[in-house]
């Protein structure tokens, strides 16, 4: 649940909460305050390299509490909004979500998107897709073969010269991951919340630092789609929520041609998967219905098919720029309806296609079927 609560309230609990430390995100200053040691050293281990050492006016202060005689159970305060986090040993990690996604909010300078990056003679390969396709361990063996790191989760491009940043936090890695036996114990940050192990690229590969740069291509990670779950002329989305509320479940299903599974639970987090039988129609009502609740919704990502298994030839093809430029907009993780970045551009999606397209200027797009990991990085090797 979402409430918007007093200034006076929130000074109040920042008040009672012992502990902070300042980071400093794509351009903006952020404070945290919190009740419990473990909530900033989780921040500061997984985020060093985004310690803000002269901190000064905050551009956002948050504020994540495991226990106060004002709540019932662990929450988060963003400005004035209040939420109420799983009461879990999750919480931490479910708040750092709901954190971006205010930050992301703020942003009218950058474009980002989910993708992890790696960079090769000075630019920048950019592979994107939904979580779960491998991304992560697809940008780990490139490191192994000596691409520079810029990063696993977002790629920050800069609008006034369309340069992307690097975004270096700590790696997670599960135990089963092909790279883990190449971790030194006394590196590793476990997070038992999360069951990963968190490392330094340039503890285990010759990372060196790298500067902004363009792109020199896009890949875009899919899988196999199936009609059952997007019809032809349709569109399915996976809508990742902040919150248990039902209220945008409930407002979708009350739209004609809409089913919608559900809801599953990723981490802490509810996560509907919604189909439309006509694209054109259901997106408007459904960018009205994001915009009014825009609070109980963290992320909003199109249905890009199945894996079924990574023991098979991957498969890589040529897109034109107008594919690359529909799928890059749908992986753009900014532009919730209520954000500065579609604001800026009167609150037209159109507008931002324009941006990608000069981008996209220079650059090659592909389309990546993925199979096995060692075939996969051969073919970005011979791009």
């Amino acid at each position: 649940m979402t409430k918007t609560v007093s200034k006076q309230f929130v000074q109040t609990v920042m008040n009672g909460c012992s502990y902070e430390c300042s980071l400093f995100f794509f351009g903006r200053h952020a404070r945290l305050y919190a009740d419990s040691t473990e909530t900033i050293e989780r921040f500061a281990k997984v985020y060093v390299r985004f310690i803000d050492t002269n901190p000064g006016v905050s551009d956002m202060s948050f504020c994540i509490v495991s226990s106060s005689a004002h709540f019932r159970a662990p929450a988060l305060l963003v400005e004035c909004c209040l939420y109420d986090l799983p009461d879990t040993d999750r919480y931490v990690e479910h708040a750092e979500l709901i954190v971006f996604r205010h930050l992301l909010e703020q942003l009218d300078n950058y474009i980002v998107l989910h993708a992890g990056v790696v960079n090769r003679e000075g630019r920048a390969i950019v592979m994107y897709g939904q979580s779960g396709f491998g991304k992560t361990t697809l940008t780990l063996e490139l490191l192994r073969r000596g691409y520079g790191f810029m990063s696993d989760e977002f790629c920050p491009i800069r609008l006034s010269d369309f340069l992307i940043e690097p975004f270096e936090r700590l790696v997670g890695l599960k135990r089963s991951s092909p790279f883990y036996k190449l971790t030194d114990p006394q590196q590793r940050v476990f997070l038992a919340s999360e069951g990963k192990d968190f490392i330094d690229c340039a503890d285990i590969f010759s990372c060196r630092p790298v500067e902004p740069c363009r792109a020199a291509f896009f890949l875009e990670i899919s899988g196999t789609k199936d009609s059952h779950t997007c019809p032809p002329g349709g569109v399915a989305l996976d809508i990742n929520m902040c919150s248990d509320s039902t209220t945008v479940p409930d407002a979708l299903r009350r739209l004609p041609g809409v089913t919608i599974s559900g809801p599953l639970i990723k981490g802490n987090y509810a996560a509907y998967r919604v189909t439309a039988s006509y694209s054109a129609a259901f997106m408007s009502n459904f960018n009205r219905i994001w915009k009014d609740n825009s609070h109980d919704i963290f992320s909003v990502f199109p249905y890009k098919g199945e894996i079924d298994t990574y023991d098979r030839t991957p498969v890589m093809r040529s897109v034109s720029a107008f594919e690359a430029l529909t799928a890059l907009v749908s992986n753009i993780v900014n532009r919730s309806p209520t954000g500065r970045l579609l604001a800026s551009h009167g609150g037209k999606t159109s507008s931002l296609v324009m941006l990608l397209g000069n981008l996209l200027n220079g650059a090659a797009c592909y389309n990546l079927q993925p199979g096995h990991l060692a075939q996969m990085a051969d073919l970005i090797d011979n791009l």
